[in-house]
């Protein structure tokens, strides 16, 4: 069993909580199963941190009880519930379970870009050592050197031949980045969309990048009946508060309708409207409760144009 504990645990609304409330709230967030089920035996918990089973059991209170300061608004801000008897759910397990740290992403993204310039290297080998094997070696017969003559000057006259194998374009790293925030944000509430093959997930994610790197490079559209790609540039904030507003909001009209690199580019200026909104009506806690949702917002505030 394993659970993720995040630094604003301790910046939050249980702030000066008290050492029993945070043992006991790590222990449930590390033994809870997938779905967030566990059991709390207060005499056993007691034993096994060291306290006396009343400041176990005013712990569990405490995490049982609401909490309108939470940043999220489920269960009316409890961390656990009650389900009966010893059986308790952590409320939220699942997505902060699910969320992946930056720099986790920062290091899969760098990974992704190195094997991009391996295939690129590997490609230019072998080009040049096909090359190398057409040159013949030692002194030719007359006949072969006359056919030799005469195929080259068939050549010189001839139109060149394109290229057989083009090069995959190489893109920024906040391009990959963005598509990797896209299919994450699609998975947290659609684990089967895609396939799970990491060469068919690297081919979908590189699809992603030529109109997210458009986006980013020639603009988006500016509205929905608009012809063209006139709207702003996309810049990474926006681009990460406008995959949060689409696919970790309450409204599920946009899980269905932004799936791709390019319903990002087309969506992007309206959704860029509508996070602005959400944010200056000071929705967004209550409506995106996600790790880092108000940083996010006052970075996509600064940068989106």
């Amino acid at each position: 069993m394993f659970g993720k504990w995040f630094a604003s645990t301790y910046t939050g609304s249980m702030l000066g909580a008290g050492s029993d409330v945070f043992a006991v709230w790590s222990w449930a967030i590390a033994n809870a199963g997938p779905k967030g089920h566990l059991e709390i035996n207060p005499a056993l918990l007691a034993a096994m941190i060291g306290e006396p089973v009343e400041r176990i059991q005013a712990a569990i209170d405490f995490l049982l009880a609401p909490d309108p300061n939470s940043r999220s608004s489920e269960e009316e801000g409890r961390r656990i519930v009650h389900e009966g008897a010893f059986s308790y759910r952590v409320v939220n397990h699942e997505k902060y379970r699910a969320a992946r740290s930056e720099e986790a992403r920062r290091a899969q993204n760098r990974d992704a870009k190195r094997r991009q310039r391996e295939r690129a290297k590997s490609a230019d080998s072998q080009h040049a050592s096909a090359s190398v094997s057409n040159v013949s070696t030692g002194q030719p017969k007359t006949e072969d050197r006359r056919q030799k003559q005469k195929t080259e000057a068939e050549e010189r006259e001839s139109p060149a031949k394109p290229a057989t194998r083009a090069r995959e374009p190489e893109y920024s790293a906040e391009v990959i980045e963005i598509a990797q925030y896209l299919y994450d944000a699609i998975r947290e509430h659609s684990p089967d969309a895609f396939s799970h093959e990491p060469k068919k997930v690297e081919a979908l994610l590189l699809g992603w990048c030529k109109p997210i790197d458009l986006a980013m490079r020639k603009g988006t559209k500016a509205t929905k009946s608009e012809r063209g790609f006139n709207g702003p540039n996309m810049t990474l904030a926006g681009a990460k508060a406008v995959i949060d507003l689409a696919h970790r909001g309450a409204d599920d009209f946009w899980h269905r309708n932004m799936i791709s690199g390019s319903s990002l580019r087309n969506c992007y200026a309206r959704l860029v409207i509508e996070a602005r909104k959400a944010y200056s009506a000071k929705r967004s806690l209550e409506d995106f409760d996600y790790v880092g949702a108000a940083e996010r917002f006052d970075e996509m505030l600064r940068t989106a144009r």
